[in-house]
């Protein structure tokens, strides 16, 4: 990556893109490259209808609710006092209240834009999934488990809105986000055992054909495409306007720019997308198969960027003698997001199943005593046959007599489920969480 992260992307617009200046969220028409090439069919972003308002609403509610200053919720539930639980409840219920109604329809988020970019809205999103979970935590405690399931199914609903609707990586990594909230927190509450047998099927999911984390993460990329990556390249000029190359790429104006300019051609807006067409193409093949790996992708776009240098210092001399150096530094500065997206996809859909090998293994013991003997057993108890893990495509880890259940992680391998519980960071290999 030279000079810049994909989430300050935007500056590609503003700084070489015609009037710029007006960072509000408008609609960003599909666009073909002047010289004929039209946006490639099987990369079309279809926008799904629904509630154009979701966002201001939630940030609204947030707002006017008192939740951004909430103390209540920024430390663990073990710390709270009879007060800080009192107000909680309080002011959850009425907060659940609100929201469940702009959960209950469909959402139609903006496009890629400065505003959405920049996490506006979306901050406030996963500050009320944080709520709706602290609120869940309080009131099944306080033995009023219907009111903790319905802000639980709220704070899953919030990932699922998202995941629909997502018409960029920042909406779909946000997604993501909440979705490890939400389903962290059943885990721990359903844990607690204070829920019947009845109230933990409320909870279950019915069975799945489909992963919503991936679903909407290929919406994400056609939507990265169609409303983002070829609008940029078609507005996109050289010289830029202002000489602002250093918000660009984090180098010297004048120096990069002179480099580029002695370029016989510096930037190609058709072959930067002829160029990268591929690229998305296969990343949206993986993506909609059934495997875990980006290898194809990584080395599709390895191949288009070969040459292009990492090192800030080497990226003159370069731009100066490669055709369409600023096309490739603009691709090279855009797509490297991907590769964490796809993983952090897999990922929620493993936490998912997990989840939902956890309501399992509690309502059997809320019906018989004792903890299911194995996974046969579980499915007894609603556990869905769609229930798999992703990273083996077999059926999830399972120990009664420990009380645990595991993905085999990443690497496929199953290292007996001895990895920290509920810590899936890169250095873990099993991804392990607790049934009882």
């Amino acid at each position: 990556m030279v000079g810049f992260s994909r989430f300050s992307v935007f500056s590609v617009l503003c700084v070489l893109s015609l009037g710029c200046e007006d960072a509000q969220v408008k609609p960003v028409p599909k666009i073909s490259i002047e010289s004929g090439l039209a946006v490639a069919p099987e990369l079309t972003f279809a926008p799904v209808e629904g509630d154009l308002d979701a966002l201001p609403k939630i940030s609204t509610l947030v707002k006017s609710s008192g939740v951004v200053l909430n103390p209540i919720i920024q430390k663990p539930s073990k710390d709270w006092v009879a007060g800080d639980k009192a107000n909680l409840v309080a002011s959850g219920e009425e907060f659940l209240s609100q929201i469940e109604p702009i959960i209950e329809k469909r959402w139609q988020l903006p496009p890629p834009s400065a505003e959405n970019l920049n996490f506006v809205g979306y901050v406030d999103i996963k500050t009320a999934c944080k709520y709706l979970v602290a609120y869940a935590d309080a009131v099944d405690e306080g033995g009023n488990p219907e009111y903790a399931i319905r802000a639980l199914k709220a704070s899953r609903n919030l990932a699922s809105r998202l995941y629909e609707s997502s018409t960029s990586f920042v909406s779909q990594l946000v997604g993501n986000a909440i979705d490890a909230i939400a389903e962290r927190a059943i885990r721990q509450i359903v844990i607690r055992g204070s829920m019947s047998s009845k109230e933990l099927a409320q909870l279950q999911q019915p069975a799945l054909t489909i992963d919503p984390a991936r679903t909407g993460l290929s919406q994400a990329i056609r939507g990265e495409w169609t409303l983002f990556f070829v609008p940029t390249i078609a507005t996109t000029e050289f010289p830029p306007h202002g000489n602002e190359m250093t918000e660009l790429f984090s180098l010297d104006d004048h120096d990069l720019t002179e480099e580029i300019r002695g370029n016989s051609e510096p930037f190609n807006r058709l072959k930067t997308i002829e160029t990268f067409a591929p690229y998305f193409r296969i990343a949206i093949s993986e993506l909609e198969g059934d495997g875990i790996s980006t290898e194809l992708s990584r080395a599709k776009l390895a191949e288009i960027l070969n040459g292009v240098p990492t090192e800030e210092s080497a990226v003159p001399a370069w731009a100066k003698k490669t055709s369409n150096a600023v096309g490739l530094l603009i691709g090279q500065a855009s797509l490297g997001v991907w590769d964490s997206a796809f993983g952090a996809a897999v990922k929620c859909g493993v936490s998912r199943g997990l989840t939902e090998v956890v309501v399992a293994a509690q309502r059997g013991l809320a019906e018989t005593g004792s903890l299911p003997r194995d996974m046969a057993e579980l499915r007894k108890y609603g556990l869905s046959d769609s229930v798999k893990d992703a990273y083996s495509g077999k059926d999830f880890l399972y120990d009664p007599v420990r009380g645990l259940a595991w993905s085999v992680g990443p690497d496929g391998k199953d290292d007996g489920g001895k990895d920290q519980i509920e810590r899936w960071s890169n250095d873990t290999k099993d991804r392990v969480v607790r049934v009882k």
